[in-house]
């Protein structure tokens, strides 16, 4: 960028969204130690007995598991840190995906196992991923993907100004106008989380999810699947589909809060479902939480015109808006602060 425009060294980048990054002359070595620990004391943990695994695997979960149910405002809180923890930490991702499956339905029995997590996190809070650099690898985030959803969520928004207005009184409430939202806040503000749920319901980042290949013959739905065939799987159809959503087409973000929302299964599945979900997933969601909550949370947001904004799909792997998107924005009081830290 230093090519392009005028501007100050920072030096190597360390620390973004609670991601620890370490730089060597050959790999690049990225962690959530901090973030990690900070969860393990939120939720009283940080002195607890460490376990080797972090699913016990002869524990079987189901939405009946006949105890009492939890606040789901809550176990969703809780599952949301694990998700983001997912980012560097692929050995979470099958547990976490699984618990996520009863956001809407929690029991003691999904909490007892979710806490069996953070007791597996005491042990690997050094856990990480590290990256080999060489000429021909190239590590790769999903900028343009979040930066597509991000237009999307705010086309829904401009065109539904009932949500908008509800999503910013959520977080004049949650966060108020003297300080400024943080990734950490994400977790706590639900129909934000809704917001985005339901852009990536309409327009997913990858409308045909990553290939599949059968490893053994099975039948499903009345179709026979031969071993070793390719299997596709269209997400963009799926979470249009009249018969598994009421209003399919329409931009709904309430289908997904509280208990009588959308349960979190197999209909739902923008990242993928099960061990072949994307890794990505925790970091695309605080990403996106992170960058729709300060734009919303630091601008008053209208539309050019009368007219409703143009939702029209373009051509691509990741369907952006075919037509940019144009907004008006004006400051809010909390910009006065921003500008004085």
């Amino acid at each position: 960028m230093q090519m392009e425009f005028e501007m100050s060294d920072l030096g190597l980048l360390t620390y973004f969204l609670s991601m620890d990054i370490e730089q060597f002359n050959s790999e690049i070595f990225v962690s959530q130690r901090k973030y990690a620990v900070d969860v393990l004391k939120r939720f009283n943990l940080d002195q607890c007995k460490a376990v080797a695994t972090p699913l016990d695997p002869n524990v079987k979960l189901s939405k009946e598991n006949g105890d009492s149910i939890l606040d789901a405002t809550s176990y969703r809180s809780f599952i949301g840190s694990l998700l983001y923890l997912t980012t560097t930490r692929p050995d979470l991702m099958f547990t976490t995906s699984l618990l996520s499956k009863f956001m809407n339905s929690p029991s003691n029995s999904h909490f007892m196992v979710a806490k069996r997590v953070l007791k597996y996190l005491e042990g690997t809070s050094d856990y990480g991923v590290l990256y080999l650099k060489n000429e021909n690898d190239i590590l790769f985030g999903g900028t343009e993907s979040s930066a597509f959803a991000s237009e999307w969520a705010m086309s829904n928004l401009l065109n539904n100004s009932q949500v908008l207005e509800k999503a910013k009184k959520e977080l004049d409430f949650e966060i108020g106008q003297e300080s400024l939202m943080d990734e950490s806040d994400v977790s706590k503000l639900p129909h934000l989380q809704s917001i985005i749920s339901e852009t990536l319901r309409l327009h997913p980042a990858g409308p045909m999810l990553l290939p599949h290949m059968s490893h053994s013959g099975c039948t499903t739905q009345g179709y026979d699947v031969p071993s070793n065939t390719t299997l596709f799987v269209n997400a963009w159809a799926i979470h249009r589909d009249p018969q598994l959503w009421d209003d399919a087409g329409k931009f709904k973000p309430e289908r997904f809060e509280g208990a009588q929302g959308e349960p979190y299964n197999s209909k739902f599945l923008p990242f993928g479902l099960g061990r072949g979900a994307c890794p990505g997933m925790g970091l695309a969601n605080r990403v996106l939480g992170f960058t729709l909550g300060r734009m919303i949370q630091r601008f008053e947001w209208m539309k050019v015109d009368d007219r409703a904004t143009d939702m029209t799909e373009g051509i691509g792997v990741t369907k952006p808006n075919a037509k940019p998107l144009e907004a008006m924005c004006k400051a809010r009081d909390i910009m006065k602060v921003s500008s004085s830290l």
